[in-house]
This record gives structure tokens, sequence and C-alpha cells, in this order.
């Protein structure tokens, strides 16, 4: 089904210039339900417009921003808006370091607590572990002369093979074969492991046991490398908080650096580039710098920053937005193809030509309509709530006359449905609300978009507005080089 359909077969009105019906009769197919919502919930228009910017919006806008320096510096005033920036930019970049050095420092003192839990516990002599055991047992293993243990068994299973009934000879000790490998018995948790007696051994009772003085020289060896690692330890964890402590002064000393650079360039009294501000702010913004612990607040100029916002706004922006700088930026949207309806209808210079392409296309009653429901809801908005029932009656029952009711003079084609909606909104007993008019004010936008925008961007009358703006940007660019070489003529 079409967007919209012609009101009556026999009464069809057209433009000599164009096929587009004059009046308009919007069916139910386009009808986004009450308050401009349709089932499929299509995004709402913005009551936005990319060529009128504020000084918030251009301060957030790349080429708009590049647009209105170059306007302040024409008027001698750049130091302002630089001054913004760089204070914008400490403020920034000062959080972000701190944030980092911070989480830095909360990532090594992490890691080194970690690393002291796992490495820290030093080994008290008698103390072993079942790791100490097998390795102070294959030091000490004693094997039978010509034989050595097969390189496939590990020392755990040596430690549990037990001797399969050997015979017992006359002194009690086990009996040896010849090529066989002698056995230990299975230690016990938490002790030396148990050697076996050695039939060749011929060492006396009370005479000094070999196999003591190793198990005291390993002992001894370990406990001097578990008392160097808690020493080497120790030294390294000092060295690091030595580290993070240097780090963290470089840090408040470079931040320190780059707020007085920007209190001595623009708002010390000696400044090369003065910023016209208060006393006040100005020692309020020293104290911020130079406080007793050192540290300086990254939010030293935000006070400052607000009063050279209120100056650009109240001294320079009115002129901006008539000046061919702003044309400049305009000129620079329009051509890069990314135009929408809203950045036409909410501009006041594309507004103008687009009203006179609507009335040559037949559709001006659509774009009348379309600016009296916004006018009307935009000013009960403002109201807050607290405005007259009664008069705002009466002015949506005008726009119900001309538009809406069998004898309106300007009639848009609504159906019977959408015409008896209006009329229940309007005679709602407090008063009729905002939305009176939404669901019927977003009909003819999406009309109005979908039916006359596109050919308005191809239309001469587009063309006209573009030629004017780069007219205006080309002849405020010469006027100076002009004026140049006349003085230059004049000096011979």
């Amino acid at each position: 089904m079409s967007f919209f359909s012609r009101r009556k077969e026999s009464g069809r009105s057209f433009d000599g210039r164009s096929r587009r019906p004059v009046s308009l009769c919007l069916d139910e197919s386009c009808d986004p339900g009450d308050l401009g919502v349709t089932s499929r919930q299509p995004a709402s228009p913005l009551r936005y417009s990319k060529l009128s910017k504020s000084l918030d919006e251009i301060l957030k806008d790349k080429d708009a921003l590049s647009c209105f320096i170059e306007f302040m510096e024409s008027r001698k005033a750049g130091q302002y808006i630089r001054f913004w920036l760089d204070a914008e930019s400490f403020q920034v970049s000062t959080w972000s370091r701190l944030r980092s050095q911070s989480l830095n420092s909360a990532r090594k003192s992490s890691s080194t607590v970690k690393q002291d839990k796992h490495t820290s516990q030093p080994l008290r002599t008698g103390q072993w572990t079942s790791e100490n055991t097998l390795d102070l047992g294959s030091s000490c293993q004693r094997v039978t002369e010509g034989s050595l243990p097969s390189s496939n068994t590990t020392n755990s299973e040596k430690l549990t093979e037990e001797v399969p009934n050997k015979p017992i000879t006359d002194t009690g000790q086990p009996s040896v074969q010849p090529n066989q490998t002698e056995t230990y018995l299975k230690p016990k948790p938490h002790s030396l492991p148990v050697t076996p007696v050695d039939p060749e051994d011929k060492h006396l009772p009370g005479a000094p046991d070999p196999t003591c003085d190793i198990r005291d020289s390993i002992e001894s060896r370990l406990s001097d490398t578990v008392s160097n690692s808690a020493i080497k330890r120790a030294e390294s964890l000092k060295k690091t908080n030595l580290s993070q402590d240097e780090l963290a002064n470089k840090l408040r000393k470079s931040i320190a650096r780059d707020a007085v650079s920007i209190f001595q360039n623009y708002l010390s009294h000696d400044a090369p580039n003065p910023v016209q501000i208060t006393d006040d702010l100005r020692n309020q913004c020293m104290a911020k710098i130079c406080r007793e612990d050192g540290e300086v607040d990254p939010a030293c100029f935000t006070d400052c920053q607000e009063f050279v916002l209120n100056v650009m706004q109240v001294e320079h922006m009115p002129d901006f937005t008539s000046s061919e700088f702003l044309c400049k930026h305009q000129v620079n949207i329009l051509t890069k193809g990314q135009i929408t309806l809203s950045d036409i209808l909410y501009n006041d210079g594309a507004m103008f030509y687009f009203m006179e392409y609507m009335e040559q296309e037949g559709g001006s009653d659509l774009l009348q309509f379309w600016l009296a429901t916004d006018n009307f809801q935009q000013h009960l908005l403002s109201c807050d709530g607290h405005y007259d029932g009664m008069q705002a009656q009466s002015d949506a029952m005008v726009i119900y006359d001309k538009y809406f009711s069998l004898q309106a003079s300007h009639p848009l084609g609504f159906d019977d449905k959408t015409r008896f909606e209006v009329e229940g909104n309007i005679c709602r007993e407090e008063g009729p609300l905002p939305s009176c008019f939404a669901k019927t004010h977003h009909i003819a936008f999406r009309t109005i978009e979908k039916s006359y925008f596109p050919s308005f961007l191809q239309s001469e009358m587009y063309y006209k507005y573009l030629s004017e703006l780069v007219s205006t940007v080309t002849i405020a660019t010469d006027l100076p080089k002009q004026s140049k070489h006349k003085r230059q003529g004049l000096n011979f």
C-alpha cells in the first residue's frame, strides 16, 4: 500500500511542475499509533540540527571546533578557547595518569604478596617434605657390588618395594644373593629414609656414622639456601617499593609542572596569553595547584573553565552564528551528504529554502501543520505542567479547525479515526496534553521525509542554498586579500 493516497478520485490536484498530489490523505499504513510510536517502534526524530550547534556541541565536534578557533583568532580572542582546551586536556590526562599509576602499584603489590606466600616458607632443620625425602634417599642409597637399579624404576617405586621372604642369616641380617639389587623399606612420613644394613659394612658400634654426616651436610646446605633466598626476596621487595615511590614522585612533579605551565601561560598577571578572570578565581586556582600535601587537584582549572565558557557564550557565540566561519562548517556538512530532515527543519537558514521548495511542490500545508503542532507541543512542555488548560484547548481548536474539521480551510486528508482521536485529546477535562497532536505530528514528519525530502536534496532550491553559503565563505576569504593588495599599492 502506498504511503499516502489521494483524497478523491475526482478531486486530484497536481502542481504543473510535479506529479506530486497537492492534497494528501495519510492512510493507516503510516499510522504510528498513539504518541507517534508504531508497533515496530521507529526512532522518534531528534529536535537537533547539525547545521545549528550550541557552544557545548561545538567543543565536541572536531570540524566545528576548528572553525570556531579560526573565528576566535580573527577576533584576537583565541586565548580563551585555547585555555579551555588545554585545561580540559590537563584534567583528562591527569586523571588517566593517576588511575594508571594506582593500578600498576596495586598489580605489583598483589604480585609480590602472591610470590611471598609461595616462596617465603623457610624449611626448619629436621622438617622434610616428601620431595626432600626422595632426594636424600637417592643420595644415601646403597647398592650391592656389581648391580644398579633399573632406569625404568622411579624413586617412588623403589621406596615402596619390599624384599619378599628373604632368608635371615645367623646375625639377624637379611642375606643378599649375588647380582641382586638391595631394596628399600618404605619410610614413614616426615622422616629420613631408612637405610638397610649392609653386611659388608664393618663400622663398629659407637663409631661415627657416615650416613648421619651426609644428612647433616645436606640439612646445612638447605638451611643456607633458604636463608639466602629470604635475604634476596627482602632486597627485591625493598627495591620494588623504592621504584614505586620514585615513579609516584616523578608523576607528581610532572602533573605540577603541567599545571604551573598552563597557569603561567593564561592566568597569571604577566601571562603572555592573558585570560581575563577575577582575582578570586585566580587565587582559588593557585590554592588547588599548591596544596599543602604536595598534590595537585586535577580539577584545579574547572572554575576558570566555566567562567571562560560563559564569556565565549555571551560575547562571541552570537556573532559566530552569523559569520562566514559557521557557513564554512555548514558547507562541509552539506557536501558530505549526511543530511537528515531534522537538520533542515531545525536550522533557520535551511528552513527558509525548504519552505520555498515545499510551496513549489504543493506541500506547504503539510509543512505548516507540522510547524504548528511542533510549536504547540514545545510551548506546553516549556510550562512544565503549569499551563492554562482552557487556553491550551483554545490553541488546539485553532489547529483542529484549520486542518481536521469537516469544514477545514486546509484539509490534509486525515481519516475519521485519526480525527476522532484528536477530538478526544482536545476535549480532555483538564485540557489537552502536550502530546495532543503527537500522532499526527509524527505522520506529517514521516510523510515529508519520504515524499519530499529526497527530491529536495536534488532540487535547484537546495543547490541555490549551498551556492550562497559557498559565496559567503569565498567573499569573506577574498576581502582580506583585496585589502592587503590595496595597502601594498598605496605604499608604491
